[in-house]
Parts: structure tokens; C-alpha cells; sequence
């Protein structure tokens, strides 16, 4: 699902991120919601959906986020 993801060392913790995830809104396989929850359980703490189309459409998963 996130497959190039990053990791950091800052102060001595880890900071693990993906800057580069499609979503099925786009031409990637999960929903960006199931996207936000699986990077939650997986601890990266910074996702970025680059979708190839209107942004617009994943507003429902900002539900998710300030759930």
C-alpha cells in the first residue's frame, strides 16, 4: 500500500513519512481514507495523497483525520 515510505531521525526519534501516495479516487487501489487509517496503524506521521485529479474529491476522509 505504501511502499516508499521515508524515515528520519530527529532528536533521537524516528519521524517515518510518504510523500507520494495515489489513492482510488486517483489511480492507486485504496480509498484515501483506508489510506490515512493504514498510515496511523503503520505510525507514518506524514502522508501526502498526490492524486492525479481534483484534490477536491478527498475531502471526506478530513473526517478521518479529525476523528
Amino acid at each position: 500500500m505504501l511502499y516508499n515510505f521515508l524515515s528520519i531521525m530527529i532528536n533521537g526519534g524516528v519521524l517515518m513519512m510518504d510523500l507520494h501516495v495515489h489513492s482510488s479516487v486517483s489511480d492507486g487501489s485504496f480509498c484515501p481514507e483506508d489510506l490515512i487509517l493504514y498510515a496511523q496503524i503503520h505510525g507514518i506521521t506524514t502522508l501526502a495523497i498526490a492524486n492525479l485529479c481534483n484534490m477536491l474529491l478527498i475531502l471526506p476522509c478530513l473526517c478521518v483525520i479529525l476523528a
